[in-house]
């Protein structure tokens, strides 16, 4: 089935979660919530006023879901449920890619300051080590967090634990996404 669903100028963010589909609004800092079977916009929720923000990144888990902000080291935590931002924690870095584990932990990747954050989905404390160049995406799975290097040009295993890199692969042409599926690691890359 192919449709077209009216939201905002300025879509950005997809994430899929919760029972629903969300996209991030960076022009009128919303959140889109469209309900997947019939395509309806449910919410729209406002994240602060226009110009206060450019919610652009956006993963969904453990009931919450979390909007990085294209502009500034914060983010948004909103409850899946209810449609309330509920938080709206710092960070060190600007959040280009979120990605939550099954653990609950929400992982923020920072480009230009080439850090990788974990964050307690409860206390929202915030533990941040520094990688590789040009952080761009995250996959996380219960033994290694994931992350593509654009600059770098390499994949990383992250020891979720401890923050580590458990190993590096250079493979050129500035990857760009990561996604885990069907026992492999799937790293997109331009042409």
């Amino acid at each position: 089935m192919t449709a077209t669903i009216g939201i905002p100028e300025g879509s950005g963010g997809i994430a899929v979660g919760a029972g629903y589909v969300w996209v991030t609004n960076s022009l009128d800092v919303t959140v889109t919530k469209v309900d997947p079977v019939g395509g309806d916009v449910v919410d729209t929720i406002p994240l602060g006023p226009p110009g206060s923000g450019s919610p652009e990144s956006i993963a969904v888990g453990g009931g919450a879901v979390w909007v990085g902000d294209g502009l500034v080291p914060a983010m948004w935590k909103i409850d899946a449920a209810t449609d309330e931002v509920v938080a709206n924690p710092g960070l060190r870095g600007v959040p280009t890619a979120i990605a939550v584990s099954e653990d609950g932990k929400v992982w923020i990747a920072s480009y230009d300051e080439g850090l990788l954050t974990v964050l307690d989905p409860t206390s929202l404390a915030p533990t941040t080590y520094p990688i590789g160049q040009g952080p761009a995406d995250i996959a996380t799975a219960p033994d290694a967090v994931w992350i593509v290097e654009t600059i770098d040009g390499t994949v990383s295993s992250i020891d979720p634990s401890s923050g580590t890199i458990q190993s590096r692969v250079a493979i050129g042409d500035a990857p760009m996404g990561i996604e885990l599926g069907g026992g492999y690691i799937w790293v997109s890359r331009p042409a």
